[in-house]
Formats: structure tokens, sequence, C-alpha cells
């Protein structure tokens, strides 16, 4: 409990520091910017924070409605998780999990660990997560660093997995991969060799179409497709996550 008090007042504070700009975002003014220079303070000031609170210079100019929009993770209805089953381990495979881990130096030759991807002003954090986290899973279990296409899921899953870059279900991008896979992103990159053509550029959050063809020449879709095992759920315990 002793270690809780110092986080619980940071938030307190960082709440107080930060009430006038919210209050502004809940009265309908969302032009905001998400920065909070105030809030950066309050971080830095205090002795007991622990860590140092800077700008994203990616975020400088979002606002508040913008950065709503990127957050697009959809919760699932209850009904459409019924079939899906849920991972649990054991009291004794939680036993013994270490006070510290770092997925970047435990598994070291794997290149898409520790990337953190793109996703434009596109509110497909739903696709970016699961595929991040397949492509890592191929270089764990597999020995194969492959970089996935999120675009190959944003635009092709459908209704099946929600609205594209107005967000989406993680569990259906799964269950994507299982039924239909993931090309490569070399096959179906996310964003063109030019700049920021397509998805999401501002000031308009299209989603891509699907066309099914790899952009690069010779390269056959079906045959850049990669496919998961099974999609299921964890449980929510922190001890299970972390086993």
């Amino acid at each position: 409990m002793g270690g809780l008090l110092p986080l619980a007042l940071l938030v307190v504070l960082s709440a107080a520091a930060a009430a006038p700009q919210l209050a502004g975002a809940a009265r309908g003014d969302h032009s905001l910017p998400i920065i909070q220079e105030d809030i950066i303070q309050t971080v830095n000031n205090h002795p007991n924070a622990g860590w140092t609170a800077g700008h994203n210079p990616y975020l400088a100019n979002y606002t508040f409605e913008q950065f709503k929009h990127i957050l697009g993770v959809k919760p699932a209805p209850p009904g459409l998780l019924a079939g899906v089953p849920t991972k649990a381990y054991s009291i004794s495979e939680k036993e013994g999990l270490p006070k510290e881990f770092d997925a970047r130096s435990k598994w070291s030759g794997c290149s898409t660990i520790g990337k953190i991807l793109d996703q434009g002003h596109c509110g497909a954090c739903w696709a970016f997560g699961a595929v991040e986290c397949l492509q890592d899973r191929f270089c764990i279990h597999h020995g194969v660093n492959v970089s996935l296409s999120v675009n190959d899921i944003v635009a092709c899953c459908g209704f099946l997995c929600g609205d594209g870059c107005d967000g989406g279900y993680p569990i259906f991008a799964w269950q994507y991969f299982v039924e239909n896979g993931v090309v490569t992103d070399e096959c179906d990159p996310f964003f063109d060799q030019v700049g920021c053509q397509h998805p999401g550029c501002e000031p308009s959050y299209p989603t891509p179409v699907c066309e099914k063809k790899c952009k690069v020449q010779n390269q056959v879709w079906e045959e850049k497709k990669h496919f998961s095992v099974d999609a299921y759920q964890v449980n929510s315990d922190p001890h299970d996550i972390m086993a």
C-alpha cells in the first residue's frame, strides 16, 4: 500500500491540473490540443513520480477529437464472445514469474518486437495491435522475421471486424487470421512510398479499398498469406496475462 499513495496523489494532481482543459472538451470544444503542458509540469515537479514526462512529437498537433478517433477498439457485445475460448493458467504455471521482463532482450533476434507501427489518422489500433502480436509470434515460435500487412485486415475484413478506420474488434481480427490469413506488408503496405496517401490522412479518415492484389510486381496475393492457428481470449487476471 505504501507505493500506491504517491501514485494516487499523482493522479489526483494530474487530474486537477488538467481540469480546465478537460472541462473544455466536455463542453464540446474538441479543438483543444491533446498534449497539455500543465500535466507535464505537474508530473515532472512531483518528487515521487519515478519517470519524466515530455512532449510526444507525433501527437504534437492532435486535438481531442483527432485523438479520440484513433482509439478504435470497439467493445465486443457479450453475445459475440460466447463461442470464443478463454485461456487461463494454473497456479503452478503462474509461480515464479519475474519481477521484470523485457521482450526486446528475451527475443533480441526478433526485429518486429519493440517496433511501433504508424496508424496515421486511421482508427485501426484494433488491427495494428493484432498484426503486431501475430508477427511477433511468428518470430518467437518459429524463428521467422516477417512484417505483416495491417492494410489487408483493415481493408478486407469488412463488417466481420467492424468499421475499418472507424474502429473494430480485436478478437475478430484474430479470427480473420485463422480463416483468411494476412499477407506481408511488402505485398500490401499501409502507406505507399510517396507519403501519407492512404488511409487516414488529414482531414478525412477513409478506410482503404480491399483490392486483394500485391503492390509488388510478380508477387501473388494468396502465396503471401500467413495464418494463425487459433483465436482466443486471455483471462483478465494480470498473472494470466504475464504467464
